[in-house]
């Protein structure tokens, strides 16, 4: 039989097929809305079943071992199999379950599933379990980051958060996943700021005040006379030379330690030029990014979230003292000169251990 497109049964058939797929997704609506890792735990393997099943102490031990597999791909690169090998943790104590035998022909209803999140009595058992769960999250989240899947990721992180809302990594990559699409707006600016600002509270108070100082600064230019906010839409170039005159009074080591922050190979940078137009470039590709200039009521904005973002990047890897000279330029317009410093305590891992 003829099924190609000008044949108007292979057509009605289309049709057909379309219309089918529409009724199905009404009737699936909630588990559409969960997010991958939660959806994928109805399909996994036998291997992760039959651990569901077993005492608290050897199902947390196969998790375990599941999530440390993921760790290991992650550090190879291959983001897909370590996210399946996270979920796969995650799906030995959260998961979905279809009390419908012929599901996988009938396809998917929200009245068949059944939700299971296990809870222990123990306290310091559940501790070790919400460990697990958030550490998972924050590495699905970190994976989906670089893989350009920012709603996931954004749905990840607030699942780690509800487990740990002091959580600064959370904080940290769902701001990230918010502003890097080129989509995201205003809306999503605040959000980011809104996240970075929870993030830094629950951090060192020298941090908290170089923010504090930023974001004063902020207000004052926003409530200046009209003449004023017209001078100050020539203050993003003043901020960019700023950017610029720290960077050249770094040490190698001390960019070094942005560009690992960062994720970026910095052994394939052969010269110190290299180093400072790559760092330079960590701070400034909020602005660079945009095709049009932005509003002068948000080019503040942008320059005081990238600052913001390497405060907070550079604080959770321990360098206090490149943090306080970046937020002190950014403040004071650059004019400082300061010598370099000694290379500041190991990076935070890019995955969580």
């Amino acid at each position: 039989m003829d099924m190609s497109a000008e044949n108007p049964f292979a057509d009605l058939m289309t049709k057909a097929v379309k219309l089918k797929g529409a009724q199905q997704a009404q009737l699936r609506t909630q588990f559409d809305s969960w997010p991958q890792y939660f959806q994928h735990s109805l399909f996994m393997q036998d291997s992760v079943i039959s651990v569901r099943s077993k005492p608290f102490l050897e199902r947390i031990a196969a998790a375990e071992d599941m999530k440390a597999a993921g760790n290991d791909h992650f550090s190879k690169e291959a983001l897909e199999e370590a996210v399946a090998e996270y979920e796969k943790a995650l799906a030995v104590f959260k998961y979905l379950e279809n009390k419908d035998p012929g599901w996988k022909k009938k396809g998917i209803e929200d009245t068949d599933m059944l939700t299971t999140d296990f809870k222990c009595d123990d306290l310091e058992d559940q501790n070790r379990l919400n460990t697990l769960k958030t550490s998972c999250y924050l590495n699905i989240a970190v994976a989906k980051l670089k893989l350009k899947e920012f709603a996931v990721c954004i749905r990840a992180c607030d699942d780690a958060l509800e487990l740990d809302p002091r959580n600064v990594k959370a904080y940290f990559r769902r701001a990230q996943a918010l502003i890097t699409p080129a989509s995201s707006g205003a809306l999503e600016f605040d959000r980011a700021i809104s996240d970075l600002q929870k993030a830094i509270d629950l951090t060192d108070k020298s941090v908290q005040q170089m923010l504090h100082d930023l974001q004063e600064e902020e207000r004052n230019k926003k409530s200046s006379s009209s003449e004023k906010r017209t001078e100050s839409r020539a203050s993003p170039p003043n901020a960019v030379e700023s950017v610029d005159s720290l960077l050249k009074s770094m040490s190698n080591a001390e960019i070094t330690q942005m560009l690992r922050c960062e994720g970026i190979d910095y052994h394939k940078i052969s010269d110190r030029e290299q180093f400072l137009e790559t760092a330079r470039h960590v701070l400034l590709s909020k602005i660079d990014e945009k095709k049009e200039p932005p509003k002068p009521s948000y080019a503040r904005t942008i320059i005081l979230l990238a600052v913001a973002w390497t405060l907070l990047r550079l604080y959770t890897s321990g360098g206090l003292s490149v943090l306080t000279r970046i937020a002190m330029n950014a403040v004071s317009g650059g004019t400082e000169s300061n010598t370099a410093e000694q290379e500041a305590a190991n990076v935070m891992d890019i995955f969580d251990d």
